[in-house]
């Protein structure tokens, strides 16, 4: 196991990885997101180690799809760069790159992707 290295910190925990002066290029069916920090409503503020980590995210690089290994064929990827998303509480590995937090995920970790409502399709009661 790597534990460091001139670009790459890993972590004990195989959890958490630190990466400096490198471009990830996410392989097969991952995708790269960045965290979207929901604002805080309301009055009451709370410390951020209480704070939970949001589950919405932007795309940031995809792969190329899942391989399918019967016959060799890559399925093409659902979301795409800029894609705005929700994903699982527990869905993927958070990497640091040049100081910033992403997640790396598996497509299927994905649960949707957001889009926003158009003036027009919404329905007044």
């Amino acid at each position: 196991m790597i534990t460091s290295c001139k670009n790459l910190n890993l972590d004990k925990e195989n959890k958490h990885l630190e990466l400096t002066d490198v471009k990830v290029h996410p392989l097969y069916d991952r995708v790269l997101l960045h965290r979207i920090d929901e604002p805080v409503r309301g009055l009451i503020i709370t410390p951020d180690a209480a704070k939970e980590k949001s589950q919405k995210g932007l795309v940031v690089e995809v792969g190329q799809g899942y391989l399918n290994k019967d016959t060799g064929t890559f399925t093409p990827m659902v979301v795409k760069k800029g894609d705005k998303v929700i994903f699982g509480k527990y869905a993927g590995t958070d990497v640091k790159m040049d100081g910033k937090e992403v997640l790396l995920v598996r497509e299927d970790e994905i649960l949707g992707i957001l889009e926003p409502i158009k003036p027009d399709k919404l329905v007044s009661k």
